[in-house]
């Protein structure tokens, strides 16, 4: 069993029931491995695998923001909220798993929001390479005090992760009354509009 097997299966596990509600164990039986301490000789434990899963992902992250991105700077929006929200949120959307869901978008909620594991995507400097001057236009552009934009902009990740997975969700079910496309801009317009909402707190 290698490493990226374990990564795939440990994505959509944790994607479905959370971080904290899957086992080392169920991992690696879902794996295919009859030896259940596989997972642990590959990534030592659940916090390591779980933060293995975002490094996995990041080259067609940070190609897919690199190519919006420079289309913002093509257009001259590189003060522009929502244009910038669009090209940090939109890739999510290209992420999916073998059965062509958005198995990273769901597990992507669980760890910024429900995990104590630490904000990776914004502290460590070697991770989302492009997604970190995104964020730090953002923070120009919309002149919040630091706590306040951290809060907000993390709030803006994960709602929009939301409608995402519930896309999913609903096109399963034959819900969908719009194109995804459609939903997915509305996302972030609505994002954008709350992050750029004038702070409450003086």
């Amino acid at each position: 069993m290698t490493m990226k097997a374990i990564i795939a299966v440990a994505e959509r596990l944790f994607a479905r029931f959370g971080i904290d509600g899957v086992s080392m164990r169920q991992i690696s039986q879902e794996a295919g491995s009859g030896n259940h301490f596989s997972v642990h000789y590959h990534f030592g434990d659940k916090k390591s695998l779980a933060e293995a899963i975002m490094p996995h992902r990041m080259s067609d992250f940070d190609h897919k923001r690199g190519e919006l991105l420079s289309q913002v700077t093509k257009e001259g929006q590189l003060s522009n909220p929502q244009a910038l929200l669009r090209a940090l949120l939109l890739p999510y959307t290209t992420q999916t798993d073998k059965h062509g869901e958005h198995s990273y978008a769901a597990f992507a909620i669980h760890l910024y929001w429900h995990s104590d594991i630490p904000m990776t995507w914004l502290t460590s400097p070697d991770f989302a390479a492009v997604a970190r001057p995104i964020i730090e236009l953002l923070s120009m552009a919309v002149n919040l005090p630091l706590d306040l934009f951290d809060i907000r902009l993390r709030t803006a990740v994960v709602s929009f992760l939301h409608v995402v997975v519930e896309c999913d969700r609903s096109g399963r079910k034959g819900q969908l009354q719009r194109p995804v496309a459609e939903i997915w801009d509305d996302a972030i317009m609505a994002a954008g509009v709350a992050l750029e909402a004038p702070a409450a707190i003086p």
